[in-house]
């Protein structure tokens, strides 16, 4: 089946056409992607699936784009977005948050400190989306996403809707169960507790400084690039091999921040 034609099935679903991938990384590098998908709800995301898993079309979710290096060749298949709905959160009456996997992860950390909660803060200034941070269970300042969630809500290639409690997301550092089976993550209620608000502004004012100072905001970057080595942080290391500021072509190591 032809691109053209997938559209037309997708419709009114928005659909675009050997879109540049570079708009939507932080690195902004990337040639075209087949197909680039933006769903605004639940059913269209299953829609979405339940065609292209039909077809055989390859797929993927890219969240903001960061932590993500594509070649100028682009990719085969489909990028798939979240929008709408899946950028919405929710308060409950039990004061549980929800948040859907389109947020960024700074939003969520705000909306959590309009609210009293603490927990979030280390989450100020992270890259990436909501669901990007569940799935690769994303961190900073001695915080991990994993840490702030209790329960996500899943659906896989067949459209069906699952929730998976903290335990099962199986979290590791940099690792969560949904590295290893195809689906999307659409959203996460969020297990944290009040406190006080000078407190958490204060601690979020103090890692957004931190941030700013260290890290080369004003450059295209997918943030902080290697895992941390056991007992050792990798831009010490990078800089101790004496590749701080190393450049090739117009790629470079960060002069601010060697990771």
């Amino acid at each position: 089946m032809i691109l053209e034609e997938i559209v037309q099935k997708l419709s009114p679903i928005e659909a675009r056409i050997n879109e540049p991938i570079r708009e939507y990384t932080t690195f902004k590098v990337g040639g075209p992607v087949d197909l680039v998908v933006i769903v605004k709800n639940k059913n269209e995301l299953k829609s979405v699936l339940q065609l292209i898993t039909q077809i055989g079309i390859p797929w993927m979710v890219i969240g903001k784009g960061s932590n993500l290096l594509i070649t100028d060749d682009g990719l085969d298949g489909v990028v798939i977005l979240l929008d709408g709905d899946f950028k919405s959160s929710q308060i409950f009456e039990n004061k549980m948050l929800y948040c859907g996997a389109g947020m960024e992860l700074s939003e969520v950390s705000e909306l959590a400190f309009q609210h009293g909660y603490t927990g979030s803060e280390f989450a100020i200034g992270i890259p990436g989306s909501f669901g990007g941070g569940i799935f690769m269970n994303a961190g900073a300042y001695d915080g991990e996403t994993s840490s702030i969630i209790h329960e996500v809500e899943w659906m896989n290639d067949n459209g069906d809707i699952y929730n998976f409690s903290k335990e099962n997301c199986c979290f590791e550092y940099r690792k969560s169960f949904f590295q290893k089976n195809k689906g999307i993550i659409l959203g996460a209620t969020l297990s944290l507790e009040l406190g006080n608000l000078e407190e958490i502004k204060a601690k979020m004012d103090d890692l957004t400084e931190k941030r700013n100072s260290k890290q080369p905001l004003e450059c295209p970057s997918a943030g902080s690039t290697f895992k941390r080595p056991p007992g050792y942080y990798a831009g010490t290391l990078i800089q101790e091999a004496g590749l701080k500021g190393f450049s090739l072509g117009g790629a470079q190591v960060s002069e601010k921040h060697a990771g």
